[in-house]
């Protein structure tokens, strides 16, 4: 049986809000646990991310530091993937904004 460890990718910020220039684009991980292999996928992804997406400036939280800040809610948070597909969330990313540009129209 395969362990299977979830994480939730969420963008947030101007990118996601505003037809208008943006400085970076936010994007929080969300992961299962602080388990040690939760913890390391994270943060490979997190430098994944970076690397893939420019401008991306990326913050991780576990999800119960996550639900203790209200992040998500606070940061009016986008939920963009369930999975650390990198290239998967590189669409994501790229097409809302195009989806965004497009209704600002």
């Amino acid at each position: 049986m395969a362990l299977i460890f979830e994480t939730q990718i969420y963008g947030f910020g101007s990118y996601f809000y505003s037809s208008g220039s943006y400085q970076d684009i936010d994007i929080l991980v969300v992961h299962s646990s602080t388990d040690r292999t939760p913890c390391l996928m994270a943060i490979s992804l997190k430098k994944s991310i970076v690397e893939q997406i420019e401008k991306s400036d990326v913050s991780i939280l576990s999800k119960s530091a996550e639900l203790d800040f209200d992040f998500i809610k606070k940061s009016k948070g986008i939920l963009l993937y369930e999975e650390s597909d990198l290239k998967k969330i590189t669409n994501k990313v790229n097409s809302h904004r195009k989806k965004y540009q497009g209704d600002a129209l």
